[in-house]
């Protein structure tokens, strides 16, 4: 069994980036390489922030052909009209430009690409707010040959009308029944996909929809791509009991509401950590809550997952 991780990221989560990438050069093995999906003109900025197992890709060479950056449109004065005023997109779909396309929902989209294209049998996807802090390897996210998917049963119902939305999307761009709730959650700090399970439900889509698998996912309004791969994994592909864990191996600090999550203080943080769990292999600290790094660092170091400078440089040469 082969692993990589891959992050996407931005010139805002640079410096986090970087002590999450130190943590994988630490935490894996040399066969182990970290994939950064960057906006090109970030690209740059990110060079000096990979060690000798790190590869940068641009997002927009993960792009189809139709779909273009607004300062990449040949007739910008015809699309522009039909963009929102202060819409934060990433890219506009030249067959469908009254939908242009978030970065949120093409950040997802090209996690399924990377994924689709990698030649390895696990990949594991941490946003940049996620840092290692113990080994892991392939057999650290399943037995056998099958990564494990992380499912909590029942979770989602009517106090989650967001996951509730995901969970009808998905199921409709996989041609399956409405469904009924509560249903299963499959979004974590911390997931595993199999290449070969992306391909086949990309695959799935398309017969579906009739459409190339991104021009689906974007005509709708909301997405959740863990959401899509577990109803994938779960429902078409009948993955039995024993390949299911509710385990997600991190430990989260979420930040979707700031009053609900403010930032951590250094006592804070020790009393977050001090939930860790035996088998947790990760740490997240979602970038949303404002923590400041070196609060952050405080976390890590106390964990025993983060490096002196040295190390830290010497493993980036």
């Amino acid at each position: 069994m082969s692993l990589a991780v891959v992050t996407p990221s931005y010139k805002h989560d640079a410096e986090i980036f970087g002590d999450l990438h130190s943590s994988v050069l630490r935490m894996t093995d040399d066969s182990v390489m970290h994939y950064v999906v960057v906006p090109a003109a970030d690209a740059k900025l990110f060079e000096g922030l990979v060690g000798k197992r790190g590869v940068i890709i641009t997002e927009e060479s993960l792009y189809p052909a139709h779909y273009k950056t607004v300062r990449g449109l040949n007739s910008v004065a015809h699309f522009l009209p039909l963009i929102p005023v202060h819409a934060r997109i990433a890219a506009v779909n030249i067959k469908n430009p009254r939908r242009p396309v978030r970065g949120w929902m093409m950040q997802q989209l090209l996690k399924l690409e990377v994924c689709r294209q990698l030649d390895v049998d696990m990949v594991l996807l941490l946003d940049s707010d996620v840092e290692l802090v113990r080994p892991i390897n392939e057999e650290t996210f399943g037995a056998g040959e099958r990564a494990s998917l992380y499912r909590k049963p029942n979770a989602v119902d009517g106090g989650m009308p967001m996951h509730m939305e995901w969970t009808r999307v998905s199921r409709s761009l996989l041609g399956l029944p409405p469904g009924q709730f509560p249903a299963s959650e499959y979004v974590s700090s911390m997931c595993v996909w199999e290449p070969k399970v992306v391909r086949a439900m990309l695959a799935c889509v398309e017969r579906v929809t009739r459409r190339r698998w991104m021009d689906a996912i974007t005509a709708q309004r909301t997405f959740s791509e863990w959401t899509l791969y577990g109803v994938f994994a779960e429902e078409v592909m009948h993955y039995p009991e024993s390949d299911l864990t509710e385990r997600s191996l991190c430990l989260s600090y979420w930040g979707e509401h700031l009053r609900d999550n403010p930032p951590l203080t250094a006592e804070g943080a020790m009393e977050f950590i001090s939930h860790l769990n035996a088998d947790d292999v990760a740490v997240l600290i979602q970038s949303k809550t404002r923590t400041p790094r070196a609060i952050r660092r405080v976390a890590i170091e106390a964990i025993g997952g983060a490096a002196n400078a040295d190390s830290d440089h010497a493993h980036r040469i």
